[in-house]
Formats: structure tokens, C-alpha cells, sequence
């Protein structure tokens, strides 16, 4: 897929969501105007080296699209929600969930498919493979595109890579983000990337993450990156179970050090916060658009009192859930 091509894509989804562009920075913003409600999407293109794409939005209509790419392209990125169904000619159907990515397209068509009410939350970047080539020219040695099969998805990054792709998600929100951080983030990145190629990270055999917890070292394979999506599954489900971590564990069958750890590495929380937030997002639901007692939220949301309850929601939002009912509904 050629970054021309990547783009035109990229405005077909926008078109079938109704979006329209508005210049933002250093780069654009495409929302639908007549309803924030939606979300947006923001989009750094440099002509003929790359596009960022950092995404929290939400379908409005289901639709599906074809695409034909011919023109190579490097894409990698971290979704942190979402899933999309997609047939790719000579594979079956297969879904993407939140997960970190890379891949290596070249000569790809297929038909890709959003449904209505899905939210999708993410960052991407997409290379063309002139400026792969280009940024050698400062480091010969580096070697990236040899070490990745054509059109295979392999849904692991190097953790530094992750962290930068979180950065840049923080750096756009704050509005902090310039051409000159941008590019210098985005080589940080090639050279983990090209550095992790080296060791044979993108290798069948070598493709195991490897964390060290003091002297203890954690090895991840994809089954395990499963599992820990099972439980952010389970949590965002049922956020009010008071389950332990080792009993959250227990379920899918991982012992309680690789699940907080691998939780941490691929959704760069804690296991603690992701279920705080999740209750606290059901508590604003409640709190706007049922007329539930407090005390009845609380529980329902798995706090044993409404006192601690009242107490994290002013944590996470600085406002007391009665003044929050209030404003939201006045306003």
C-alpha cells in the first residue's frame, strides 16, 4: 500500500462516517461537526515518508470497503479498543482487537468491515519504504524490511516502541505536538524497531517478549497475550466483580505476575486502574441517564458503601457524583 493509497483509504472511512477535515496543528482534525459525539480522528501526513493517525471515535452506520494496494508500506501501532472484521484474498476472515501491530503490505487487496456502534480508540503509523530506505543513509546497518514477511500481521512491539506511541498519543491530546517532535519520535522508532529485527524479534522463534521483574525473567507468547485480552474482556463486562488478580488469573489460566505484568504491556495501565475506570464510566452513565440513588450506583458499580464510592468518583473527575448528575443534566 503506497502512503497515497493509504490515504485515499483513509478517506473513505472518513466519507462513509461523515467526517470533515479542519486544519489542527501541524497536522488535521476529522470529526463530524454535528456530532462530537462520534469522536474524531487526527492525521500528520509528510508527503511521500509518512502518516500519523491517532483515532478515539465511534461508528455510526455499519458499512465495509474494498482495497487494492500494490504500493509497499510499513504500518505499526497500538489499538487500544476496537475490532474490525476483515477478508484478505488468499486468507480467511480475521478479526483485529486490541492489540500492538506491525506488518509489512505489498501487493494486498480485500474487503474490510466496521459495524454500527463499535469504538475504536489507537495510534498508527504508516512508512513509505523510500524513507526506510532513506533513514539508512544515517545508519547503514540498520536492516528492518528484509526481517518482515509480506502481508503478515504480527500483533508484538518492543516496549520502547509502545512507549513512544503512547507519548505521541499524550503529546497530540496536551496539543504539544510539532513536525520536528513528530520526526524525531518516529526515527526513536525505527531504530528500536530495526534494533529489535536484529536480535530476531520479528522472527517465528524470536517473536517472545522478555521481561525482567527483579531477578525474575517473563517470556509472553501470543497465548498469553490471548489470555490477558480475555480479562480485559471480563473486566470491561463485569468492572463491579470484586475478583482478586490471582483469581482474574486463575480463569485463564496465567499466574498472577505475567497478568499484571503482560496487562501493563500491552495497555499500559495497571490491572487496579483499568478496572477503576471502567466502574467509574458506568457510574457516569448511571448518574446522567437513570435516576438510581447513589448509594444504589455504588453498589451496582461494586463498592461496598457509597463513602468510598463518592470518594473515587471525586478522585477521577474532581466533582462529587450528585453535582456531576447535576451539571450534566442542566447542561
Amino acid at each position: 500500500m503506497s502512503l497515497k493509497t493509504h490515504m485515499n483509504f483513509q478517506k473513505m472511512i472518513f466519507k462513509q462516517m461523515d467526517y470533515t477535515e479542519t486544519p489542527l496543528g501541524p497536522g488535521s482534525l476529522w470529526q463530524n461537526s454535528a456530532h462530537p459525539e462520534n469522536g474524531c480522528c487526527f492525521v500528520y501526513h509528510r508527503p511521500d515518508a509518512y502518516v500519523l493517525t491517532i483515532g478515539d471515535y465511534k461508528i455510526p452506520k455499519t458499512f465495509h470497503l474494498s482495497f487494492h494496494n500494490a504500493g509497499p508500506i510499513l504500518r505499526f501501532g497500538s489499538f487500544y479498543e476496537g475490532k474490525t472484521r476483515f477478508h484478505v484474498e488468499g486468507v480467511k476472515t480475521r478479526s483485529s482487537s486490541p492489540v500492538n501491530f506491525i506488518v509489512k503490505e505489498e501487493n494486498i487487496k480485500g474487503v474490510q468491515y466496521w459495524q454500527s456502534g463499535a469504538h475504536y480508540k489507537g495510534i498508527e503509523i504508516a512508512l513509505s519504504f523510500d524513507y526506510i530506505s532513506a533513514v539508512k543513509s544515517l545508519e547503514p546497518h540498520t536492516e528492518l524490511l528484509g526481517q518482515l514477511p509480506d502481508n503478515v500481521t504480527q500483533n508484538l512491539l518492543p516496549s520502547p516502541v509502545s512507549a513512544i506511541l503512547s507519548q505521541l498519543s499524550s503529546f497530540q491530546e496536551l496539543k504539544n505536538l510539532t513536525p520536528l517532535i513528530l520526526e524525531g519520535m518516529i526515527l526513536q522508532c525505527l531504530g528500536f524497531l530495526s534494533q529489535a529485527a536484529a536480535k530476531g524479534y520479528f522472527s517465528p522463534e524470536g517473536n517472545r517478549p522478555v521481561i525482567y521483574v527483579g531477578q525474575r525473567k517473563l517470556t509472553f507468547t501470543q497465548q498469553d497475550f490471548q489470555a490477558i485480552e480475555q480479562v480485559r474482556q471480563m473486566i470491561l463486562k463485569n468492572p463491579e466483580a470484586n475478583l482478586t488478580i490471582a483469581q482474574l488469573g486463575h480463569k485463564v489460566f496465567l499466574n498472577e505476575q505475567k497478568l499484571k505484568t503482560g496487562f501493563h504491556l500491552c495497555y499500559h495501565t495497571t490491572i487496579g486502574a483499568f478496572i477503576k475506570d471502567c466502574r467509574m464510566a458506568r457510574a457516569s452513565e448511571l448518574l446522567v441517564h437513570t435516576s438510581a440513588t447513589i448509594e444504589e450506583i455504588a453498589r451496582t458499580c461494586g463498592y461496598g458503601s457509597s463513602t468510598g464510592f463518592i470518594r473515587a468518583f471525586r478522585q477521577k473527575y474532581q466533582i462529587t457524583p450528585l453535582r456531576f448528575r447535576q451539571e450534566k443534566r442542566s447542561g
